[in-house]
């Protein structure tokens, strides 16, 4: 009941995340505030995509039901077969299960109640490019932490980039632009250059990604011998100097 629920969940964050390479479909997670840890328990998760060739079929199937007159749009349900969920930007903990939301009804005394998805997740696709699930997590593993690899990378350029390749598929030259940051834990200080950072959305055992830095122009920071430089999984990297090297987690 999403109003007992409503009533107990106290202050929410909200977490926007994508994948590469096609960063489609968009995900909103929802999850309960966590004095900004970004660990607090997950409640529920939206997917838009924003896939032309879908958008196309599904506003061809919403116009084929028209003549229907359905009262609500969540009362629409399209022939075709719901798309498979993609990876999630996050690790829900063990036994998390997603809950499909295919429509609801109001109560009498206000509150919003589900109408859920038997087996967990529809397996007919709504004319919208827009879907609703909550999250159930078992009692006692309810945090959430994201997946990402965060690279801290010392350079005297004025605009580094980051150029990166995952599943065989590249980031446009010259890449994301890095955010100037303060200085990571563990590193020799004195050295010349500023430090900066930048974040790639990651699944959970999605990987290797591959990456090479630039000045925004024609300058390249490349692996001593050249290549590309490779991180097997997500979590923090420190690029200095030609050494890339993960940062162990602080327990």
């Amino acid at each position: 009941d999403c109003k007992q629920a409503g009533d107990g969940v106290g202050n929410l964050e909200f977490d926007l995340g994508a994948l590469p390479p096609s960063y489609d479909p968009v995900m909103l997670l929802v999850r309960q505030s966590d004095h900004g840890s970004g660990r607090g328990a997950p409640l529920g998760l939206v997917m838009f995509s924003f896939n032309p060739q879908q958008q196309q079929a599904q506003e061809s199937q919403k116009s084929r039901k028209s003549s229907r007159s359905p009262s609500r749009w969540w009362q629409i349900v399209s022939a075709s077969a719901a798309p498979p969920l993609p990876p999630l930007p996050w690790d829900l903990g063990d036994g998390a299960r997603l809950n499909e939301v295919l429509g609801g009804q109001l109560q009498g005394d206000g509150s919003w109640r589900p109408r859920l998805a038997p087996g967990g997740v529809a397996e007919q696709s709504p004319p919208e490019p827009v879907r609703f699930f909550l999250i159930d997590a078992p009692r006692g593993d309810r945090t959430c932490t994201s997946q990402s690899l965060v690279l801290h990378y010392r350079s005297g350029w004025s605009t580094p980039h980051l150029h990166f390749g995952v599943q065989g598929k590249w980031t446009a030259t010259p890449g994301w632009p890095l955010r100037r940051a303060p200085e990571p834990p563990g590193v020799a200080s004195g050295s010349t250059g500023s430090w900066w950072a930048g974040q790639v959305p990651l699944a959970k055992g999605q990987g290797p990604i591959e990456f090479v830095l630039n000045d925004g122009g024609s300058c390249w920071d490349q692996p001593p011998g050249g290549g590309n430089y490779e991180a097997d999984s997500p979590g923090d990297y420190i690029l200095e100097r030609g050494c890339l090297r993960r940062v162990e987690p602080q327990h």
